[in-house]
């Protein structure tokens, strides 16, 4: 009988051949499967090294604001009590006033719209020009039409401290805002009583409108989002022009200068833009993770402005992605914006910059919800320069009821009038003081950094090039002109320094 071959019975060169074969099926397979293998363990590689990012700025947050999350943020907010809060009074004026008042909603009748033509003509008016007789009773006729309304408003000078409880929504960036916008309506309306109490000579009363809309602008109060801020800031600007327009048009006594003074330096001492992108992080971090845990629905993109199809589609790293560089960029500015303004442009630009070299598709939600820092911070730094500007202003204009001049320098309003000279954000130095034919010009190199002489003072335009950026103050005899027949002849922003009027008024 025959039993079993044993190995030795095999001739030696098929077990070659056939351990041969196996090896190179081995060598095929891992071949074959060495991509897979590198980039499953490249992905899982970077998946840690993704999230230990995400956790690391997370941490860093924490260890430097420890209530920085959206329930922390409304939990530690500073909002007066109702007998003391601008807010709920500013909501109460709004709402009896149109929301394109003075354009359109005339409180009285005025069918062909002349009368609110002539309102916008006066309000557009420069200074230091007065109103024609026909802009003035147009405009005081407009005023009075919204009676008991503006009786409100003007009682806001009483109230410097405001804040609006926010209920925020599911998804942060939803949140109705609704008393943020109508801050603007009350605003213009003061804007308005202030020129026309100027122009009947009452400068005292039309000091008091002016405080009133400061107090405006206050009555959003620490609200942790960078668009009530900004309209802050912009109400804040109205309230600044109200200032130099008064001026050109008579003399106030010293008492509500100074007293306009403190407040705007507090005001100017206000961290805006730092209270704004706290909330900024904090909403766009809670809206993230919402994001990637389910709690919202990857469909409410839709209605954030992105579509919804490739949003369902998109995997988890690019929601992880989008939250990590979206916290560092806002982390780093918020970081910036706890220091004095003079040191925040150079940071944002560098924020910006980065972004600008991320890959849109890499961390598509970052670009949709991180707002941009360099515009926002632009904003900022320019309200502060001309809150410095403007207060340096009243401390000339308060020089000059004592000494009968103007200072012949900014360092001779320091210790009386200015605890200091404030530096000018934009540029290397403080403010810049300039003297005219006509008067006086405080000002700021603006964000080219070129001293450019006072040439152009346009805040609509200030970023063009040849522009600075300030204020002015006319000799008592220039103020309160007639508008010349020939409006070239007049000195409007843009003119030559030095440049007179062709036909100086005497006072009226």
């Amino acid at each position: 009988m025959s039993g079993p071959r044993a190995d030795t019975d095999i001739p030696q060169g098929f077990r070659a051949s056939s351990s041969k074969k196996k090896r190179r099926l081995i060598e095929i397979s891992l071949i074959v499967l060495a991509p897979f293998l590198l980039l499953v363990g490249g992905s899982l590689f970077s998946n840690y090294r993704s999230n230990q990012r995400l956790r690391d700025v997370i941490a860093a947050i924490e260890k430097d604001d420890p209530h920085w999350r959206l329930a922390d943020l409304e939990e530690h907010r500073n909002i007066p009590d109702e007998a003391e809060n601008s807010a709920p009074r500013v909501l109460a004026v709004a709402t009896r006033i149109s929301g394109n008042w003075p354009v359109k909603g005339s409180p009285i009748e005025d069918p062909d719209g002349n009368r609110l033509k002539l309102v916008n003509a006066a309000i557009e008016r420069v200074a230091p020009y007065r109103l024609s007789d026909e802009m003035a009773e147009a405009l005081k006729t407009e005023l009075n039409g919204f009676g008991p309304a503006l009786a409100d408003a003007r009682r806001l000078k009483d109230f410097p401290q405001g804040g609006t409880k926010i209920v925020w929504d599911d998804v942060p960036f939803l949140t109705l805002i609704p008393q943020v916008q109508e801050t603007r309506k009350v605003s213009r309306l003061l804007q308005a009583d202030a020129l026309s109490r100027a122009q009947e000579g009452d400068l005292v009363a039309a000091f008091e409108s002016i405080r009133a809309n400061l107090n405006v602008a206050r009555s959003l109060g620490d609200e942790p989002l960078l668009i009530s801020m900004l309209v802050r800031i912009a109400v804040d600007g109205i309230t600044l022009s109200s200032v130099e327009r008064t001026l050109s048009l008579g003399e106030a006594p010293a008492a509500p200068l100074e007293e306009l003074q403190r407040l705007l330096t507090q005001e100017e001492a206000e961290p805006l833009l730092y209270t704004g992108l706290r909330g900024e992080r904090a909403a766009y971090h809670d809206m993230i993770e919402k994001l990637r845990n389910g709690t919202v629905p990857r469909s409410t993109l839709g209605t954030l402005g992105m579509p919804n199809m490739p949003m369902y589609l998109a995997p988890g790293w690019m929601f992880r992605t989008s939250q990590t560089l979206g916290l560092e960029a806002l982390n780093e500015g918020v970081k910036a914006a706890k220091g004095p303004p003079e040191r925040l442009l150079e940071t944002y630009q560098a924020i910006d910059q980065r972004a600008a070299k991320t890959p849109r598709w890499r961390a598509p939600f970052y670009f949709l919800f991180v707002p941009a820092t360099n515009a926002a911070s632009l904003a900022h730094v320019r309200s502060r320069t001309h809150l410095r500007c403007t207060i340096v202003m009243l401390a000339a204009e308060r020089y000059r009821l004592d000494h009968g001049d103007w200072p012949k320098t900014l360092d001779a309003l320091v210790p009386d009038y200015l605890e200091s000279v404030p530096r000018d954000p934009f540029g290397s130095g403080p403010l810049r003081m300039l003297r005219r034919d006509d008067g006086l010009t405080i000002y700021s190199v603006s964000d080219d950094g070129n001293d450019d002489g006072a040439r152009d003072l346009d805040v609509k335009n200030w970023r063009k090039p040849g522009n600075d950026l300030g204020t002015r103050l006319w000799d008592l005899k220039s103020r309160r002109q007639e508008m010349p027949v020939n409006r070239s002849a007049a000195v409007e922003p843009g003119a030559e320094p030095g440049t007179p009027l062709e036909t100086p008024n005497e006072e009226h």
